[in-house]
């Protein structure tokens, strides 16, 4: 390749005023590879991430239908043939994307009242949990699996609001779980509420 023939170097650097000399080498020699060894490097790692977190969904989702219950907490949504495991946290650097996970000041499923559930969802990322989220209509049933209990929902609200309302992490009286997610543009959350099966 051109950048490791010393004859392609010379004649690149003869070319150029002395004080560029140095900026050229510096691009050439170390920036530019180090870019393209993370670059690829890291492009590597998430396809292997999205891999395994496949690989494991689908294993999880085996587990459900064989009438099991998960050893992690896990959302199923049976409609999708999906399952997501739900982590805990309130803040960026506490999810992962390919995960949902749990708004902490909401209850579990155990203690009852408005437990939510979200996840990211963007265009061209099919492999997040909640990316068709819109997909979840009224009457669909919604499954968690909480501390090794299984809780089931029905669906029986879907709506969008604003990006900033979260009147829908309320607390509630009554006993209920809420999925959201943003839509494409990141200007409405699409929002699904389901109430337990008795």
């Amino acid at each position: 390749m051109c950048f490791f023939s010393r004859k392609c170097y010379n004649s690149i650097i003869y070319l150029l005023p002395t004080m560029q000399k140095n900026y050229l080498f510096i691009a050439v020699i170390i920036i530019i590879p180090t870019i393209f060894v993370f670059v690829f490097l890291g492009g590597q790692q998430r396809s292997e991430l999205i891999k395994n977190e496949s690989v494991l969904q689908q294993e999880r989702l085996v587990t459900i239908e064989e009438n099991q219950v998960p050893s992690i907490n896990t959302l199923y949504i049976p409609s999708l043939s999906i399952t997501a495991d739900i982590s805990e946290g309130e803040y960026e650097s506490d999810r992962d994307y390919l995960k949902t996970w749990r708004r902490t000041h909401t209850n579990t499923p155990d203690k009852g009242g408005n437990t939510v559930i979200v996840g990211h969802r963007y265009k061209d990322k099919p492999e997040y949990p909640l990316f068709n989220i819109d997909q979840i209509s009224e009457g669909d049933v919604l499954t968690v699996y909480w501390d090794g209990i299984e809780y089931n929902y029905e669906v029986y609200n879907a709506l969008e609001v604003g990006p900033t309302d979260i009147s829908i992490e309320d607390p509630s009286d009554e006993d209920i779980l809420t999925l959201y997610a943003c839509d494409w543009s990141g200007n409405t959350r699409l929002v699904v509420q389901a109430r337990p099966i008795e």
